[in-house]
């Protein structure tokens, strides 16, 4: 039988044990921006890391829609420096323009079950991606240097 409350406690739980993996892992930080036909993430600093058209088969139709698949993509990129990291779980510094109100949720739901703590910011000042996503030459991932997402260093194992 489903209740109303079971989802939120379910996550709740999933989120605390992320959460006291994640304290041993690596903490990751990184900018993210989209417009309907692409997206950029990069480091901190604005170092380029992916700079993409969306899928084809995506139907990118409103701002909120190319941000969303922005955040997502941004996770999926940390998922594969935590992978590289060799650790079960990290915590994820995510600055991502602009904002929405369901991208939140969203995000720190698919966050939560690919073993990242989600810190969403989005009332940054700045946000490097932002012109990256404007401007840039597409940038593949592969090719990139995914060290420059590691925001501490000592938990990278």
């Amino acid at each position: 039988m489903f209740r109303a409350n079971g989802v939120g406690g379910m996550l709740a739980g999933a989120r605390a044990r992320v959460a006291a993996e994640a304290a041993r892992g690596p903490r990751l930080a990184m900018c993210a921006a989209a417009r309907r036909d692409r997206f950029a993430v990069c480091a901190m600093d604005g170092t380029p890391v992916w700079l993409a058209a969306f899928h084809a088969d995506l139907i990118v139709d409103s701002e909120a829609i190319a941000i969303e698949l922005a955040g997502m993509h941004a996770l999926w990129l940390a998922e594969r420096v935590r992978e590289r990291c060799t650790a079960s779980a990290a915590m994820v510094r995510l600055v991502l323009t602009p904002r929405h109100p369901m991208t939140a949720v969203v995000l720190d739901t698919a966050a939560i079950a690919t073993g990242l703590v989600l810190e969403l910011v989005v009332d940054a000042p700045v946000n490097p991606a932002v012109e990256l996503c404007a401007t840039g030459a597409l940038i593949d991932w592969r090719r990139a240097d995914l060290g420059t997402l590691i925001d501490d260093p000592r938990n990278a194992s």
